[in-house]
């Protein structure tokens, strides 16, 4: 149960809580080590983490309703984006000038803040981040249904 509540879960929390800064829009530099910002986004990721957790305690079916629920409106963001992507690259959006530009390989990973030039460890962090955003807390919730039948594992 403490690997649940401190292990893995916490990041999803944080990040959770920085995306919903960065979301509102909040006045200061979203950051968990700044003064300012640093206390409201791990009080943010506390309190996730517990709602989850007592969703999940007190009414398991609703948890399990609520992680259906979030699990297809990631699979209708996935198939906007892709429609999307595909409209544009056809050309049917006029106000894109350059339509296939991105599909460049040589300039893919240009602009990005983590690297300078093109190098193979842009691919890895796009792939990870792109899997990390569209994670989440499965890892909880798989532990969260074990325990309805935990003496059948002991």
């Amino acid at each position: 149960m403490i690997f649940i509540f401190l292990g893995n879960t916490s990041g999803n929390g944080i990040i959770f809580a920085q995306n919903l800064l960065q979301i509102i829009r909040h006045p200061h530099p979203v950051n968990i080590e700044d003064e300012e910002t640093g206390w409201i986004i791990k009080g943010i990721a506390v309190a996730i983490v517990t709602a989850a957790c007592l969703l999940h305690g007190a009414w398991r079916a609703g948890g399990i309703w609520v992680q259906n629920g979030v699990a297809v409106l990631k699979i209708i963001i996935l198939w906007f984006f892709i429609i999307a992507g595909l409209a544009t690259y056809s050309g049917n959006v006029g106000h894109v000038r350059h339509p296939g530009a991105n599909f460049d390989v040589t300039k893919s990973f240009k602009a990005s803040n983590f690297t300078e030039h093109y190098e193979a460890h842009g691919w890895t962090t796009a792939l990870l981040d792109v899997g990390f955003s569209f994670g989440g807390f499965e890892s909880a919730n798989c532990e969260c249904l074990d325990i309805d039948s935990m003496t059948l594992h002991i």
